[in-house]
């Protein structure tokens, strides 16, 4: 008994030993203990933890460039003779993205080079460097499936939304952010899906002032949809004359977008500024407040016969 207590304190820490070799303490209950290495289950290495934005485990870098590696080897001597996608792709990184001199693409994407930038540089590259990807047209068409499995499967913070990396706190957050991109795939809501979609590419690039007034810019775009003058209040107030919103909801409404329209709110005093003292956390908060907006707005001015 003693060297079981012995064990088991080496394993899961003082406090643990009135539980032997149990590592439901440790564990999330999501997480499958036959995923763990021996060194994990052992304590010997910290168990799998969700990662916070701002963070790349070495294992999702790890993940990410095995398979950016694999597709490259695959086509390597074409690439290198400039006869495939992925040498348009990386010519475009080079240039468009990194503004280098075009007649060293091949020297900066060496699978040396790319390996090391996968391996040590900064968060914002590499998922930059993955966004741009994504993105291009000449990309394959599961690029962005894959990548974002691999984000799901190494618990990043970072999700791939309809062809954009973005930085979501919650499960509730992205799926509020996919739910207006969808809500706005109708042509007369265009605009305010090309606001919603600018949002979040801020937010990866780490341009927050420009993030939230993307946000703002998507709900005063369905406000105009809804009401022709584009005042948010008007908005709100037809629905509120259908017997569709509360006043307590459209009062809750009127003091947040409020907030960031006057002349003391975010909108001008800060991001219209050119010092906007915003971070990613207002930026992210605004992004799921406003993404919700839009959808709430759309489906109530549907029930209505608005749109």
């Amino acid at each position: 008994m003693d060297r079981v207590l012995r064990l088991t304190y080496r394993a899961h820490g003082k406090g643990d030993i009135g539980n032997p070799f149990n590592l439901s303490t440790r564990i999330s209950p999501l997480m499958d203990p036959r995923e763990l290495s021996f060194e994990q289950r052992e304590g010997l290495q910290p168990i799998p933890t969700q990662l916070q934005r701002g963070e790349l485990s070495q294992e999702l870098r790890a993940k990410l460039w095995a398979y950016v590696h694999d597709i490259m080897m695959r086509h390597y001597s074409m690439i290198m003779a400039g006869s495939h996608a992925w040498y348009d792709i990386l010519k475009d990184i080079h240039v468009k993205r990194d503004h280098a001199r075009v007649d060293q693409v091949n020297q900066s994407h060496t699978f040396g080079s790319l390996g090391l930038m996968f391996d040590g540089s900064p968060y914002g590259k590499v998922l930059g460097w993955l966004d741009f990807v994504i993105r291009h047209p000449k990309a394959p068409n599961d690029f962005g499936a894959k990548v974002g499995d691999l984000l799901v499967e190494c618990r990043s913070a970072y999700r791939v939304v309809d062809g954009l990396i973005v930085p979501m706190a919650t499960e509730e957050e992205r799926a509020a952010f996919e739910k207006a991109l969808a809500d706005t795939s109708a042509d007369k809501f265009s605009g305010a899906r090309a606001h919603l979609r600018n949002a979040g590419a801020h937010l990866t690039n780490g341009v927050f002032a420009d993030s939230i007034r993307e946000s703002i810019s998507a709900v005063e775009s369905v406000a105009r949809i809804l009401e022709p003058g584009g005042e948010f209040s008007k908005a709100l107030a037809k629905l509120e004359t259908k017997g569709l919103i509360h006043p307590a909801l459209k009062k809750g409404f009127s003091a947040l977008y409020g907030y960031t329209s006057d002349q003391g709110g975010i909108r001008h005093a800060l991001i219209e500024s050119g010092t906007a003292a915003v971070d990613e956390v207002d930026a992210v908060f605004f992004l799921g407040a406003c993404a919700s907006f839009v959808s709430y707005l759309i489906g109530k001015s549907r029930n209505a016969g608005f749109v």
